[in-house]
């Protein structure tokens, strides 16, 4: 098991490239740029291009294999053999970074093998991050500044702890501005009628896992599918902070590096003890 001077100096590592990435994305996104659809009808632009380039090769360097949604990915048969990979989304939320909706992130999962072991979500715009590793703690970062440097001693001296508090009155639910199931309303409506009045926050990308980690939300629901990338590091994020993030209908925690690196919906809550009180009483 890598130790925590380790995977501190990793962090230190992936923040350094989380930030060069952040200004390469913030210059096309300042700029008139396009965009292509990719096989499976998603968009990619020149900042997910930029992006990918310049993480995978910082996080190569590392000597760990990386799983990215923007790279050709190895065979299962040779992926399978990994104690240790990184899996990254370069860019999450591409089409609000199209409708300049301005939620996207960037998104750095460092996995055990196939369990979230360290998570880092970026905010290029806000210049703020959120990231933890499982049992050991999870932070906030307010002052990246994509122009600037950044070092290990940075990550460890401007951090702010983030730690469960209560819950609230009202049940904040987190969703996608984007994928917005029928379920997932009607599972809504089930919490609104047993446990009391809801406040539905939608936005895009994994900014939602930023606001489950501060406390802004108890829960985000999601029943279409995912890739790995895109909850890789949220749920190391959550972990870190004492939340969860389960399979929708089974209640399991989600598992990575799968033979297809397709996730099934899911369930995610801010605090762990809330699961117990949430699935017991709700019809999934």
């Amino acid at each position: 098991m890598i130790v925590k001077s380790e995977l501190l100096r990793l962090a230190g590592v992936a923040f350094e490239a989380g930030r060069k990435a952040s200004a390469a994305i913030l210059e096309v996104y300042s700029q008139g740029f396009g965009y292509e659809d990719k096989a499976d009808g998603s968009p990619i632009t020149l900042a997910d291009r930029r992006s990918n380039a310049i993480l995978t090769r910082a996080l190569s360097a590392t000597g760990i294999p990386v799983i990215s949604e923007e790279t050709r990915i190895e065979d299962y048969s040779m992926r399978r053999q990994w104690e240790y990979f990184w899996l990254v989304d370069p860019l999450d939320g591409t089409k609000e970074f199209i409708s300049r909706k301005g939620e996207f992130a960037i998104n750095i999962g460092l996995m055990h093998r196939n369990l979230p072991l360290m998570g880092i979500i970026i905010a290029p715009l806000k210049g703020e991050a959120w990231w933890g590793i499982a049992g050991e703690g999870a932070f906030k970062l307010k002052d990246i500044n994509p122009a600037g440097g950044f070092s290990e001693q940075a990550l460890e001296g401007h951090s702010i702890a983030l730690k469960p508090g209560p819950a609230r009155q009202k049940i904040g639910i987190s969703v996608s501005r984007s994928h917005m199931e029928g379920q997932t309303l009607k599972l809504i409506g089930q919490i609104n009628e047993k446990f009391g009045a809801v406040n539905l926050m939608e936005k895009g990308s994994a900014l939602k896992f930023g606001d489950l980690a501060e406390g802004r939300s108890d829960l985000y629901i999601r029943y279409s599918p995912t890739w790995e990338w895109d909850t890789a590091a949220g749920h190391a994020l959550l972990l870190a902070r004492g939340g969860e993030l389960l399979h929708i209908t089974e209640h399991k925690p989600l598992t990575y590096n799968k033979p297809r690196l397709v996730n099934p919906g899911f369930i995610a809550f801010s605090r762990k003890g809330d699961s117990i009180r949430y699935l017991s009483d709700l019809t999934f």
